[in-house]
């Protein structure tokens, strides 16, 4: 059934006679044997733009907060604990990724599937395939470590009371989440119009992920990036 099916969208929505061309299996088995290096190349090394403006606001605030909390201190433990903090860099520092990436999982030709919605029952249906589909942990959005901060209010408070510790190092680090890659491999780009059909089509059964374009052919580069598409050239010189 599975089969048929396959050879319906194939046929009927985006012919893909790739697949019967021993080139398309030689760029897949070079994808897979290559992946984590075509990977990392793909992601940001620096992760300096999950840093927002409404991430410094909120780093700053707890900061602050923190110092106003030493100052009803008169310790010289509470002294060295402001010093500390009013004199903070840790928006100088250097955010490129240090640890690699550890694929997850990794499926050839991943189907991409329509959920249909009919009152009490879901139903999932086919509407194509991807290439190849790879999961992977990668860094979501800042966090700030070091501080510290302890809840010591009583139910019955109205205004919320907290303790604050320091830890010897305070810098901003990143939570991980869930990356998705979804790779469109293509011996020839005849039509890039169609192309950027069948990948849109695709976009709107899938929850989040990222589309990406493998070919030899790379004369649409710079179209495929305007329409949020990655591209990767293959070239099996590479990585050897």
């Amino acid at each position: 059934m599975a089969s048929k099916t396959k050879n319906y969208l194939q046929t009927q929505l985006f012919p893909d006679e790739d697949l019967k061309l021993p080139i398309h299996d030689e760029i897949m088995f070079w994808l897979d044997d290559n992946l984590n290096n075509i990977i990392e190349e793909l992601m940001p090394k620096n992760l300096s733009y999950l840093i927002d403006d409404l991430d410094k606001k909120n780093f700053n605030e707890e900061i602050s907060e923190a110092i106003d909390f030493f100052r009803m201190s008169k310790s010289k433990e509470a002294e060295k604990n402001i010093l500390k903090l009013e004199n903070l860099k840790i928006y100088d520092a250097n955010f490129d990724r240090k640890l690699p990436i550890t694929i997850k999982s990794k499926i050839w030709e991943f189907p991409i599937n329509e959920v249909i919605k009919n009152y009490n029952y879901s139903n999932k249906k086919a509407i194509g395939f991807v290439d190849m589909m790879v999961s992977f942990d990668f860094p979501s959005y800042p966090i700030l470590v070091g501080i510290d901060k302890k809840n010591v209010s009583y139910n019955w408070d109205y205004n919320k009371k907290y303790e604050y510790q320091l830890k010897d190092e305070i810098y901003v680090d990143f939570k991980k989440a869930n990356e998705k890659l979804y790779f469109e491999v293509k011996t020839k780009i005849d039509s890039v119009g169609t192309l950027i059909r069948q990948i849109n089509y695709y976009r709107n059964s899938v929850d989040d992920g990222k589309f990406v374009v493998v070919s030899e052919d790379d004369r649409f580069v710079d179209l495929l990036k305007e329409q949020n598409i990655l591209f990767f050239k293959y070239d099996k010189r590479k990585f050897k």
